[in-house]
């Protein structure tokens, strides 16, 4: 289900006071714009099999049946004629919906799924030859295991781009990514272990560090 709402209207008053009757009178006018446009999104999907991302195999598997679901808030305002600003809101929450039959302990919790995702933007279009954008986001931790027992930590990203018109046909652009140097892991697992089969199985946490542009890049 989604809905979408948004718009911004003006009435205008005038009244003129002449020395000439016919150059006095009143007058109105009005007009509305969508200066403000906000769209509100609620999903909530049955899946027979959940996909899950196997950390060393790089890759997914089919698991249990499933049901996510989660409301998204997103807004865009024209401030003024040059500045554009964006503000997005997502919430989810996923959950197994039948037993693990190999393993009846394992929790409901569906690894990797996020919960909270927010964004902010700022966009600069028609100052003259100057043109910029700036951007920000959250991802909120995660579970990492069915028991919720591991979970990720939050990232916060921010990118910067800039950029000079020199004419309708050329134009020069820097773009900063990751602005705060900010460390993020750009995939989070977590799997049991074991380095011989005499031993034990031991727990460990695999993260991957690489960094991803399209992840903290302005749009």
């Amino acid at each position: 289900m989604r809905s979408v709402a948004g718009v911004r209207a003006d009435r205008f008053d005038f009244k003129v006071y002449s020395s000439i009757a016919a150059n006095s009178g009143n007058e109105s006018a009005s007009f509305a714009s969508p200066r403000l446009q906000s769209s509100l999104s609620l999903w909530a999907p049955k899946l027979d099999s959940e996909l899950l991302f196997v950390g060393d195999a790089g890759e997914t598997e089919p698991s249990r049946a499933s049901k996510p679901m989660g409301i998204e808030w997103n807004n865009h305002y024209v401030a003024t004629k040059w500045l554009l600003l964006d503000a997005d809101l997502a919430v989810s929450r996923a959950r197994f919906t039948a037993p693990e039959p190999a393993d009846p302990t394992l929790g409901n919790r569906i690894p990797g799924s996020i919960q909270t995702v927010a964004a902010f933007g700022a966009t600069v279009t028609e100052r003259g030859p100057w043109f910029g954008q700036f951007q920000l986001r959250c991802f909120g931790p995660r579970a990492l295991d069915e028991n919720n027992a591991q979970r990720s930590k939050a990232t916060t990203l921010a990118c910067l781009r800039g950029g000079y018109r020199i004419n309708p046909n050329l134009k020069l652009r820097f773009d900063v990514f990751n602005l705060f140097n900010r460390h993020g892991s750009g995939i989070d697992y977590y799997h049991a272990s074991g380095l011989k089969a005499s031993r034990p199985a031991l727990s460990r946490t695999s993260i991957s560090t690489r960094r991803s542009r399209a992840a903290c890049g302005c749009r």
